[in-house]
């Protein structure tokens, strides 16, 4: 639905949501370790306390990867205000990929679709001039932000959509790291969440 959007409304997102999108689909996962939040939480990882058990990883690549883009400059034209709310909307995207927050993230935005067909309404025939305008641009606002969560989303899961010798290297690489972190929890003498490797 937001790929369809998007078609159909090439300039629905503004240059810096758009920049901030290819910069969160980007570097979503960088520096990851191989193991899931809970994992991470239950052995008190340094990273886990560091973030106060929310959104571990994610907190981690939002920060690791703010660093990477800060220090190659990308984003150096950005100043004052519009610099704060690219490095906002950054981190926010970046948080969104946290799977725990999936189930939320469905039951808030339930009523997307009747949104995005009121939005394209509007660059139709001006529908929403019947709204408030405060309701209107909160709405817009929302669905704006919704749209781009939901984009990084699917590209954070998109592997089984890729061709099949791409999608099976990835799939190998992720059964892997579920193995190993099954390993790890015995280890740790945890309740097992992940089949250990045999």
């Amino acid at each position: 639905m937001a790929m369809a959007m998007l078609e159909r409304n090439p300039a629905v997102f503004g240059d810096m949501e758009m920049f901030a999108l290819i910069l969160a689909a980007a570097s979503h996962d960088v520096q990851h370790p191989g193991v899931d939040n809970k994992f991470l939480v239950r052995t008190e990882e340094d990273i886990a306390i560091r973030f106060n058990d929310r959104s571990v990883l994610e907190n981690h690549h939002a920060q690791i990867g703010w660093g990477l883009i800060k220090d190659s400059g990308v984003a150096d034209h950005f100043r004052g205000v519009d610099f704060r709310m690219l490095r906002q909307l950054y981190i926010d995207l970046v948080i969104e990929t946290d799977p725990s927050t999936n189930f939320d993230f469905t039951r808030r935005n339930v009523t997307l679709d009747r949104v995005v067909h009121t939005l394209e309404w509007d660059s139709v025939d001006g529908a929403l001039a019947v709204f408030k305008q405060s309701q209107v641009e909160k709405t817009v606002a929302s669905t704006r932000f919704t749209l781009l969560a939901l984009v990084v989303k699917l590209a954070d899961l998109s592997n089984p959509f890729r061709p099949r010798c791409v999608s099976e290297v990835y799939a190998e690489c992720i059964m892997r790291e579920f193995f190993k972190q099954g390993d790890r929890e015995l280890v740790y003498d945890h309740a097992v969440i992940l089949p250990p490797h045999q």
